[in-house]
């Protein structure tokens, strides 16, 4: 993808010369894009719920705009820490 063709040289030359260099987290469509640290952990409660509930992983991305990989990520790290 070519950010430049997206957002434009001068706007692209202004995030080299802020950003560059970092790594910088852009939230999906439909992502509020916060990184509150109890949002995380009611969501990652929820995913818990619903999978114990018999909702399938793909289900469960679907409904929380994530992968299958990154729900299968926290389902697994709340079981290493039980």
């Amino acid at each position: 993808m070519d950010i430049t063709k997206i957002i434009g040289k001068n706007n692209f030359e202004k995030l080299k010369k802020h950003l560059g260099g970092n790594l910088v987290w852009i939230p999906k469509v439909g992502n509020l894009g916060t990184r509150d640290n109890n949002y995380f952990e009611k969501r990652n409660n929820l995913i818990r719920y619903f999978r114990a509930k018999g909702f399938t992983i793909k289900q469960i991305a679907e409904k929380f705009s994530l992968s299958e990989k990154r729900v299968y990520n926290i389902i697994d790290f709340y079981k290493d820490k039980n």
